[in-house]
């Protein structure tokens, strides 16, 4: 029996190394590790196709396109439960905006804001000239959709660390 590299990588990683964010409904980067299948039903079974084939064979979720619908889709094919929509939440992540933003350089844009069903991202008009943006992170679902919105790329969305994921 071979060692598995990809579960190595796991445990050798950073703590403050941000996570590749997986396929929406998993339980955290070391059970989806455990018990994905690899079997890739969920990148066929995304409508958006923001689950691609990703390092070790793993579904991981690229957002720069299209953003994540919560179809169930993924959960619904996924023979191993790797993906239980009944189990996890969809995404356990944070959206942060860096200061390559419109807004934060005085230029107008709001095209975050315009795509968040949500309404989890907020301009104050009142504040400022050039109203720059401020994320609710109760309110945000981390499905993506502004992350391609964005023209400077300047939305992040990462994996809350596996200490705070029960917080």
């Amino acid at each position: 029996m071979g060692i598995d590299q990809v579960k190595r990588r796991l445990f050798r990683m950073d703590k403050h190394e941000n996570l590749v964010i997986r396929p929406p409904y998993n339980g955290g980067e070391a059970l989806f590790i455990d018990q994905c299948t690899r079997c890739h039903e969920c990148v066929t079974a995304c409508e958006t196709n923001i689950i691609s084939i990703g390092s070790g064979g793993f579904p991981q979720v690229n957002f720069s396109d299209e953003e994540c619908t919560f179809c169930e889709r993924c959960s619904d094919v996924c023979p191993s439960n790797a993906l239980d929509k009944s189990t996890y939440q969809a995404f356990d992540t944070k959206v942060t905006i860096d200061d390559k933003c419109f807004a934060s350089n005085n230029i107008y844009c709001q095209s975050c804001r315009d795509v968040c069903d949500e309404s989890a991202i907020k301009f104050d008009f009142f504040s400022q000239v050039i109203p720059t943006p401020t994320i609710n992170h109760d309110a945000c679902t981390g499905c993506g959709a502004c992350v391609s919105s964005c023209p400077q790329n300047s939305i992040n969305i990462t994996i809350k660390s596996e200490e705070t994921r029960d917080e």
